[in-house]
């Protein structure tokens, strides 16, 4: 890296030297339309002589007041230059008012203010100087107010509007700006800036307010701006940069807080990369509108003065920027000065704790780091390898899935208490002039977790957690069944005993009844109507025998497989189709339905059902021959049916009838498909379809 390569080019006085510069202060630059570079001076004005073969060197001007008629008066002091189309060139002085010098002729034409001629220069301290596209000759000064020179009459023209604002008994002007639709504006000294409509003859006010959030930072306005988005820059004393909207009149304030050396703007100059330049007395800034970044440049970078002065900052046509101050000035292009290259950057340090670590292995080569848990603290020390300024480089990082993060000039990045996982650590580097290396470093961070969080950890909780779950649940469930256990064996002891005892007390007392009925019967045989009541009664107890055999054998726990249930409805049919001439067979009578249980209420309708179908046959089935009733169990699903081949019927017509009713209604409750099938001449056939509450017998 060779310093002196990118360097600020500085002009100062050197006596010594013949064609040296002679001035010492600068305030003004000004390019004619040959190229050459005028500067204004404390030591009047002097032009640079400059070519690709040719030494630099400087010529003077010899500018002394109007009046004088020697060399002994001190050479005056130039504050603006500006040049005509007719080749002349305006000069304004400090104290001498204003000066025309032709460039061909060096002839020397005084304006100054005669108290006794109203169109006279107002007064002759001359601090800004604006030509415009119509001829006129804008002219600032000290307490003078704005005027302007006509230079075809080359008379003076006073503007007044300034009397529209009470607060101002004069105005002392610094700066003259034309902007990009003929507009001018006046920065001032305390008085703020006002921007002035020039066809419509409008003047329009800004200011900084005490205590009001918008409006400019300070009242003094050393420098104008407009950029190339249509943004007005304004450079302060005191209020740093300003950037105004002129349409809302917001206003956003730059200043040392954003990283500005000084918040006294003397000059902004605009480069081809849309970066503003700012002279100021703490050396030059380079501020970023896009990134709002700021860069500055002081004795590190080559500027053997840092204080630079009012007015004196000038861009050429081909780019150059030229800035003056207390000691000379500087030139250079912006490009050049610039360093294009990125920093290379380097792992430098691990620290634990706030201590730092070895790696056990050298830091270049290190690509991951593996930290437990307990390593709460970690951080990682890295430098940019760039020495064109190092202590002016930048850092950022992001970790993950982060935006970067700006370190500024630290060249260091801790992290406190990182949850376990993995993370990846980038980091960048900018060298002094902001030229970031996009690729930069990396490294992956892996961050233990402790055994409890750690997934075979987790998973085999979860595990104990859910065999916990299943042995408490088994236990409940357990213990649920055995109650229910319990509870069914104490139903159907008591259902037990109730048959027997039913069996024993109220059978015997029944079978009594019907005993003595019969004797009594056989003995009044001869009495007609004493025989007519004991038939009945005999027959009252025969049935009421049998209904309680029934009632009995649906009490009785023991009867309640459907194994029992089919041998029921079998004894039910022989005793209803044995005094006929019907052949009635029963089918699917098996033994393995033992161990298939029903509840008493399933047990009941199905008995119903199929005694209520076995009386219809017998009710309603003419030229009836045979009857069967089958049973099958499928997929935990019983299947039943009775069929005879007697008359039939229409079943569209008469399945509304009180017995089919009823039939509908207990397949219901069984919560059983019913399906009843018959036509004319084809017979009928009754089925059930019910989903079994198994049990299996022991």
């Amino acid at each position: 890296f060779d310093p002196s390569s990118l360097q600020f080019k500085h002009v100062s006085q050197n006596s010594s030297h013949e064609n040296s510069f002679p001035g010492t202060k600068v305030w003004a630059f000004y390019q004619d339309r040959e190229n050459s570079i005028w500067i204004g001076t404390d030591k009047g004005l002097t032009k640079m002589i400059r070519g690709p073969n040719t030494k630099t060197s400087f010529k003077r001007i010899e500018l002394r007041p109007a009046k004088s008629k020697n060399n002994l008066n001190p050479p005056l002091q130039v504050r603006a230059v500006c040049e005509d189309e007719n080749g002349n060139l305006w000069i304004g002085t400090l104290r001498n008012g204003l000066i025309k010098y032709h460039l061909k002729t060096g002839q020397k034409t005084y304006f100054i203010h005669d108290p006794a001629d109203p169109n006279s220069l107002p007064m002759n301290f001359v601090y800004a100087l604006q030509l415009d596209a119509k001829q006129r000759l804008w002219v600032g000064t000290n307490a003078g107010g704005l005027t302007y020179l006509d230079l075809e009459t080359e008379r003076f023209h006073h503007k007044t509007l300034w009397h529209k604002f009470p607060d101002l008994d004069s105005l002392w002007v610094l700066t003259l700006y034309e902007d990009s639709r003929k507009h001018l504006w006046i920065g001032t000294w305390q008085n703020g800036l006002f921007e002035y409509d020039k066809t419509n003859d409008r003047l329009k006010r800004y200011q900084a307010r005490p205590g009001a959030r918008k409006g400019l930072t300070a009242n003094t306005i050393l420098s104008i701006h407009e950029d190339r988005k249509g943004n007005f820059w304004i450079g302060t004393y005191g209020g740093g940069l300003n950037r105004l909207d002129p349409k809302s009149g917001r206003v956003e304030s730059i200043t040392m807080r954003n990283g500005l050396p000084d918040n006294v703007i003397y000059g902004i100059l605009e480069d081809d990369a849309g970066d503003l330049w700012l002279s100021t007395n703490h050396g030059l800034a380079r501020y970023a509108p896009e990134t709002k970044r700021c860069w500055h440049y002081d004795r590190r970078d080559g500027l053997e003065t840092t204080e630079f002065n009012l007015g004196a900052y000038y861009r050429t046509r081909d780019g150059e920027f030229f800035f003056g101050g207390v000691d000379g000035f500087y030139y250079f292009y912006p490009r050049v000065v610039i360093n294009s290259v990125p920093p290379r950057l380097q792992w430098t340090g691990l620290k634990k704790f706030g201590y730092s670590v070895a790696s056990g292995k050298p830091l270049s080569c290190l690509q991951a780091v593996i930290l437990s848990y307990k390593d709460r603290n970690i951080g990682f020390k890295f430098t940019a390898l760039h020495f064109k300024d190092p202590l002016k480089n930048r850092y950022a990082y992001k970790l993950t899935d982060e935006n970067w993060t700006d370190l500024g000039y630290k060249r260091e990045v801790n992290f406190h208490n990182l949850p376990p996982g993995e993370y990846a650590l980038r980091v960048r580097a900018a060298n002094s002039d902001g030229v970031w290396n996009k690729q930069g470093l990396s490294i992956h961070i892996l961050v233990q977790a402790p055994f409890w969080r750690q997934e075979w950890f987790i998973a085999l909780f979860l595990i104990m957690i859910a065999l916990a779950a299943y042995i408490f649940h088994r236990r409940r469930i357990r213990g649920a069944l055995e109650l229910e256990r319990i509870r069914s064996e104490e139903r159907e002891r008591t259902r037990r005993q109730l048959t027997f005892d039913l069996h024993d007390h109220l059978g015997a007392q029944v079978t009594k009844i019907s005993t003595i009925a019969e004797i009594l019967l056989a003995q009044t045989r001869t009495v007609p109507k004493q025989a007519t009541y004991l038939r009945k009664i005999v027959k009252y107890s025969r049935d009421l025998y049998q209904d309680l055999r029934g009632v009995l054998w649906l009490m009785n726990p023991e009867k309640d497989s459907v194994y029992d249930l089919l041998l029921h409805l079998a004894k039910v049919g022989d005793e209803l189709f044995e005094p006929t001439d019907i052949r009635f067979q029963v089918h699917g009578l098996e033994e393995a339905y033992r161990s298939y249980r029903l509840n008493v209420e399933d047990k009941e309708n199905l008995r119903c059902i199929f005694t209520e179908a076995m009386t219809n046959v017998l009710k309603h089935a003419r030229s009836c021959t045979e009857v069967h009733l089958r049973a099958s169990i499928h997929d935990n699903l019983l299947h039943m049916s009775l069929c005879d081949d007697g008359a039939g019927f229409h079943v569209g017509k008469k399945y509304d009838g009180t017995g089919l009713r009823s039939l509908k209604q207990r397949a219901n409750e069984l919560g059983a498909e019913l399906k009843i099938e018959s036509s004319i001449g084809k017979g009928t056939c009754v089925q059930i379809v019910l989903k079994l509450p198994i049990r299996v017998v022991a």
